[in-house]
């Protein structure tokens, strides 16, 4: 079956981030992060040569992994570098964040979100509001996918589709031919795993976007105790007027994104209207076989997915 343009399928993939009073899951989980990604690139982006390479491993192939940890002193090419082969510094993780959106108008403003991965294809996550119940779950064997809504008793089941299942057989069967089309190939799993944090463990996709931007280093931080280099990107139209900045913390040995910050135009660029920082991470640790089973509870009932998506949470 022919295959679709990555970064169309990435788009269907997703809908439109918002900001609302009652934050419906799946507004946010596994979308915030690459709905930023494309919005923020898509006024950038520029032809790639002929003949790029397809895959996530030729494309880390291709680009030499730099001496780690890096410094502030280190390229943004050392960045990108590393973040194209960020896949290849951990094998498992376990990560917790807060997202943030900076409106006090707002009475629900924060959210955390849990994710915990093994290479390849198992996972599982769950997003709440700070101080609430799970409001939705997930889980992967590698094989299936399992959403769940514990508020609502029901959950969907859907099997991984089969170019997603390996690194090596996702990515366009060619690359684009047209001047205007973008080539972007993200990590399979960024973007099918539903939790932002995906876009944050698997930072593929932004690494090929800045390798079309302008992006510089501007600071270095310690985030979830490890060490970070942060970098600033910021997109202009055609006039020179800024029209998109976002700053992004990299873990200096794994390439992982560990915060990032996406600013408004509102406030004249200098104050962040969206934060997500990663409180507590840990590589490469065991997980138990059940860690990635999963058992419905007695009163949940299955759904379709497209039921699943229109479900109701509880209040």
């Amino acid at each position: 079956m022919k295959r679709f343009n990555v970064l169309t399928r990435w788009i269907q993939q997703i809908e439109p981030s918002r900001v609302k009073k009652d934050i419906l899951i799946g507004a946010i989980a596994g979308i915030t992060l690459t709905a930023i990604f494309i919005t923020f690139q898509l006024g950038g982006w520029q032809t790639v040569a002929a003949e790029p390479p397809l895959t996530i491993p030729e494309i880390a192939r291709n680009a030499s992994l730099p001496k780690t940890p890096l410094t502030i002193e280190s390229s943004t090419e050392d960045v990108i570098a590393l973040m194209l082969n960020s896949h290849t510094q951990w094998h498992t993780l376990q990560a917790h964040a807060i997202t943030t959106i900076n409106n006090q108008q707002l009475d629900d403003n924060s959210w955390q979100t849990n994710i915990e991965l093994e290479q390849y294809g198992k996972g599982r996550g769950d997003y709440s509001r700070v101080g609430n119940e799970s409001d939705f779950a997930w889980v992967s064997d590698g094989n299936t996918l399992w959403k769940v809504k514990p508020t609502a008793n029901v959950y969907s089941e859907i099997s991984l589709p089969e170019d997603v299942k390996t690194l090596e057989n996702y990515g366009p069967t060619s690359p684009p031919t047209e001047d205007n089309q973008a080539f972007i190939v993200i990590h399979p799993l960024d973007g099918v795993f539903p939790s932002m944090l995906s876009s944050f463990a698997f930072p593929h996709g932004l690494a090929q976007s800045f390798q079309q931007q302008v992006v510089e280093i501007v600071g270095s931080d310690i985030v979830a105790e490890r060490d970070t280099v942060i970098v600033l990107s910021q997109v202009f139209d055609d006039e020179g007027n800024l029209v998109k900045k976002h700053e992004y913390w990299i873990d200096t040995d794994t390439g992982v994104i560990l915060k990032n910050r996406v600013y408004a135009e509102s406030s004249g660029w200098d104050k962040w209207y969206e934060q997500t920082t990663v409180t507590e991470i840990v590589y490469d640790v065991t997980f138990p076989a059940r860690t990635f089973q999963f058992k419905s509870e007695h009163n949940m009932r299955q759904v379709s997915p497209d039921d699943f998506d229109s479900a109701r949470i509880n209040q």
